[in-house]
């Protein structure tokens, strides 16, 4: 396991520094790659071995120090004359990095009188400038290594509920991510979980998971990598396995039930010995395969006898859907709330055909209500955004779908006002998808059954 993230340290004359970062960094959970020989005979040497190891890193600590710069030489006396410099190989993988990752990811860390000998073109980078004094070199590492990790505390700045309506950009971050890594692994894995709920939206499911495929046999052995690629599949591929009856309703079989089942709540299990409560990768893989797991419960549920225990364990899944999505929810409110009500929309939906399918009419009211203002909620953030036509056809899809979903029994004013959206939907829409099709189908005999019983 790399833990968060490969980060290559660089060094000069200070390998017992680097060395003493590469602990600190492990304390933390990153990987340090200190910088240098080349491990087998196969590799073209010193040079070649750190260009690998830079393109493996997410992220880098410079350590400069200055040294004596032999080759000045003195036009009159032609003498070597005193001066200090900085390391050119050093400066070299400077530019290396800074070209190749994020800026804040490059730590340029000037020890001593190092900050004097810098050329002027690094004055603008981001830089710490210690002293060594009469602290250790773990007392030191330590100080390194405690501002490093303030500065790298939150790399994903994008709001999450943007990054899932682009999905060419998840998917070309992904790709990147296996050539050149710009994103720390726990970040990427969260990309990744991302990009299969953008793959639903732009009905890109099939597409997706063969990509995943591709991805799971190159990235390594890194712990969240390998769950969040394998989750995401699975709800991607669950999607592909669904069949329909006679009447057109989709379930999914005993065994492809069974099988995901199985494997998600193993990857539940292996994020909860792995990760601390709040990390927030782990936060966000179980808000994603706990809506997943209730997802293939009402997909294979609703399609059997009912019985209690069913009933039991589809709710209480359901219920632990809303709770991950409250707590992702909470861990970023910026950044994480409009994500997790996305993942709201599904649960609370989910909940309220299970209460409704067995006469529980108070809380599947409830629940009904509860997912049609979440589901409103996305939708009016998507309709501000210049986001892509499909995201916000599908969101719109999604929310008046719940208009329709219990029609029947709200009272009459709350009913002439959701015919009225309906029919202003249906009228909007003039090129229809397969799937589209469906939903108009459903509104349309809605708004006949009206016109039918006003009629007589």
């Amino acid at each position: 396991m790399k833990g968060k993230g490969n980060v290559f340290i660089g060094w000069s004359s200070n390998n017992s520094l680097a060395l003493k970062v590469k602990a600190e960094l492990k304390k933390n959970d990153y990987n340090g790659v200190v910088g240098g020989k080349a491990e087998s005979s196969l590799e073209h040497g010193v040079g070649d071995t750190i260009i690998k190891q830079m393109r493996s890193s997410s992220a880098a600590i410079m350590l400069f120090t200055s040294r004596s710069d032999v080759h000045s030489i003195c036009n009159k006396c032609g003498k070597t004359v005193g001066g200090k410099i900085l390391s050119g190989n050093m400066l070299f993988e400077l530019g290396f990095l800074t070209g190749s990752l994020k800026p804040n990811r490059v730590f340029i860390v000037y020890i001593g009188d190092a900050a004097d000998c810098a050329p002027s073109d690094l004055k603008g980078l981001w830089h710490l400038r210690v002293e060594k004094n009469d602290k250790t070199e773990e007392e030191l590492a330590a100080e390194i290594v405690e501002l490093f990790l303030k500065e790298q505390a939150n790399g994903l700045v994008d709001v999450k509920i943007d990054l899932v309506a682009d999905y060419s950009r998840l998917k070309n971050l992904i790709a990147d991510h296996l050539v050149c890594p710009v994103y720390y692994e726990n970040e990427m894995a969260q990309i990744i979980m991302m990009y299969s709920r953008a793959a639903y939206l732009c009905d890109n499911c099939s597409s997706a998971a063969d990509f995943l495929d591709e991805v799971l046999h190159s990235c390594g052995d890194d712990d969240r990598m390998l769950l969040a690629i394998n989750s995401a599949a699975a709800y991607l591929n669950a999607i592909g396995d669904l069949e329909k009856d006679d009447d057109g309703k989709v379930y999914l079989t005993k065994n492809a039930y069974n099988r995901y089942k199985r494997d998600l709540e193993s990857y539940l299990g292996d994020a909860a010995m792995i990760f601390s409560k709040d990390d927030s990768f782990r936060l966000m893989l179980e808000m994603t395969v706990y809506s997943t797991l209730a997802f293939l419960e009402m997909t294979y549920f609703s399609n059997r006898d009912d019985n209690e225990n069913d009933f039991e364990e589809e709710r209480d899944t359901c219920l632990a859907a809303i709770e991950a999505a409250h707590k992702f929810e909470e861990a970023d409110k910026e950044k994480n709330e409009l994500f997790g009500v996305l993942y709201e929309t599904y649960a609370y939906r989910n909940l309220a055909l299970l209460y409704k399918r067995y006469d529980e009419a108070e809380q599947a009211k409830e629940a009904f209500e509860k997912s049609i203002s979440a589901r409103y909620k996305v939708l009016s953030y998507y309709r501000k955004k210049d986001f892509d036509k499909t995201i916000l056809s599908q969101a719109e899809a999604e929310y008046y779908l719940a208009l329709t979903d219990n029609i029947g029994e709200v009272d009459e004013e709350e009913k002439n006002r959701r015919l009225k959206e309906l029919k202003d939907y249906v009228e909007s829409v003039k090129k229809l998808s397969y799937d589209r099709a469906y939903l108009v189908r459903k509104i349309d005999q809605i708004l006949k059954d009206e016109r039918g019983k006003k009629d007589s």
